[in-house]
């Protein structure tokens, strides 16, 4: 009797290293599969368990949406599985825990905005036409420059599900703005500027007027054929300097008088 006891002990306690280790090494497998999905986090915080699990082998709000969409974890980017009004996407982004609402990004210049179009060719490298004028006295001579942009391909294993990596647009000492491709849809995702700035989309296209005293640069962007074609326009408002003129030809006219 007491070896059947002793044999029954060994056996469920066999059972239980088994559980622990499987539960460990899917928790394992499951966190390299994140950091494959999204190498800006290897070595971070996300790469953990916490990123999933309140506590193994119980899940947090990502953890669970993550699970309910069969662990496809481009399928649950838009979504904010913590309700704290930043989607996971932006918060792995931001390298804050998407199941965490506590871990919401600080930031302030985030915006999210989607255009209708929809197109069914594949991302192919696009050339990218920029247009720069500046006002000078006299008539304004327009400069154009043409430099190609490389569209992520999804063979390069960077793609998200159904989205493609998010692609920097620099706006010379302006700022960056970052966009995306999702579902053949152009999508902006973040605005990093310090210059005040209003944002319009409109069926394929997203402009976003820059202003930062009198000078004033507007980018646009649209889709075209499965490629972001972009354009950036600058201005600056020359009543100052039209003003300074003004006031040096009244210095020179009293000058004249004087001397008569």
């Amino acid at each position: 009797m007491k070896r059947l006891l002793a044999a029954i002990t060994v056996f469920a306690f066999g059972l239980g290293i088994l559980a622990i280790s499987g539960s460990a090494f899917a928790t394992n497998s499951m966190m390299g599969d994140f950091t494959s999905a999204y190498p800006a986090t290897a070595g971070t915080p996300l790469a953990s368990c916490s990123t999933c699990h309140t506590s193994v082998p119980a899940l947090n709000p990502y953890g669970a949406a993550l699970r309910s969409n069969s662990f496809n974890f481009g399928a649950i980017e838009g979504l904010d599985s913590d309700g704290d009004g930043v989607s996971n996407m932006q918060e792995i982004q931001n390298l804050t825990n998407p199941g965490v609402a506590q871990a919401a990004p600080t930031t302030t210049t985030t915006v999210a905005a989607r255009t209708s179009t929809t197109v069914t060719t594949a991302p192919t490298p696009s050339s990218t036409t920029s247009t720069t004028m500046v006002s000078e006295p006299g008539p304004a001579t327009p400069t154009t420059t043409t430099v190609t942009t490389e569209v992520p391909s999804t063979a390069d294993g960077i793609s998200r599900g159904s989205s493609t990596d998010a692609m920097p647009f620099s706006i010379g000492g302006v700022g960056t703005v970052w966009l995306a491709i999702e579902d053949g849809r152009l999508v902006i995702l973040e605005v990093d500027t310090t210059w005040a700035y209003t944002l319009e989309t409109e069926d394929d296209e997203i402009e976003i007027e820059f202003r930062s005293g009198s000078t004033e640069v507007e980018f646009e962007a649209e889709l075209e054929d499965g490629a972001i074609e972009t354009g950036i326009e600058m201005e600056v408002d020359d009543d100052d300097e039209d003003h300074d003129d003004d006031d040096d030809r009244d210095d020179r006219d009293d000058d004249d008088d004087d001397d008569d």
